[in-house]
């Protein structure tokens, strides 16, 4: 055998023990992470258009009484701002927020009142902030302010987390620095 040959035998023997090598590692994670793969019957979809409905018209709001604070201000301007970008109002009506100053995160708020005058009542400024940015919301859906009328509105998902990093928030140097993220 020459040297050509021997060393031909050699690569293919250290490719062959590589790639036993490469599976057998994979095979051990994919143990211990409990991969696996099983047939699926996949269902049929049907898809429908959700039947249209007609845009509610939301309230000028002709007062806004909320505690002082840049989050209490900043969710006031955007109740505003989508007040103007629905073009046209109904009725006017008054919002009234108030936070009985608990500690917490608690973002539950009830919304009392009547069509002319509606209350935020919460036990945390989040919530009494997430009443406010809910109405937001409601009119740039086109759906009605009153629709939550009469009761208490708990969040689904009550923890949510922001990575200081992530996109759409601006980067803060400040913040990174210190570490507390």
């Amino acid at each position: 055998m020459g040297l050509r040959a021997r060393r031909a035998a050699l690569l293919v023997g250290l490719v062959a023990a590589l790639l036993g090598l490469g599976a057998g590692v994979a095979a051990g994670v994919a143990d211990a992470l409990g991969l696996r793969t099983e047939s699926a019957a996949i269902p049929a979809e049907t898809s429908a258009v959700a039947p249209a409905r007609d845009a509610v018209l939301p309230p000028a709001f002709s007062s806004i009484e909320a505690p002082s604070g840049l989050r209490f201000d900043t969710a006031v301007a955007e109740l505003r701002d989508a007040v103007g970008d629905a073009g046209s109002t109904e009725e006017s009506i008054t919002l009234t927020v108030s936070d009985r100053g608990l500690d917490g995160d608690s973002d539950t708020y009830s919304l009392q009142g009547d069509a002319a005058s509606v209350r935020i009542v919460a036990d945390t400024t989040a919530g009494a902030v997430r009443g406010i940015y809910d109405l937001a919301s409601a009119v740039r859906d086109g759906r009605s302010v009153f629709e939550q009328l009469g009761t208490t509105v708990s969040s689904a998902l009550p923890f949510r987390m922001v990575d200081l990093g992530a996109v759409g928030v601006e980067p803060d140097v400040d913040a990174y620095t210190a570490g507390t993220d």
